[in-house]
């Protein structure tokens, strides 16, 4: 589809402005694909919270920590509070 098609069904009569829309389309369009996804591993130690990630890491599409009893990836869930908020602190009786 060509500049002027597009710009004729969308009711546009400016050109750069038309260009400058399908280019920030596809900046989107490709920043939204999942087509250069790199994997990164590291072992799980007990009682450390935080993991250093790589420097080129730009966003985390998921996490999953091997289950020893099926040997399969479990995903995590994304938290949507602080973990010590779901710890219980109540004083033990």
């Amino acid at each position: 589809m060509t500049v002027q098609e597009i710009m004729e069904r969308s009711g546009m009569n400016q050109s750069k402005l038309a260009v400058e829309f399908i280019k920030d389309a596809m900046q989107l369009i490709g920043s939204n694909s999942k087509d250069n996804l790199g994997i990164w591993t590291t072992n799980v130690v007990k009682g450390v919270r935080d993991y250093a990630i790589p420097a080129d890491c730009h966003a985390i599409d998921s996490i999953a920590i091997l289950d020893d009893n099926d040997d399969r990836y479990k995903r995590i869930r994304r938290l949507t509070k602080d973990p010590s908020m779901l710890l219980d602190n109540s004083p033990e009786t």
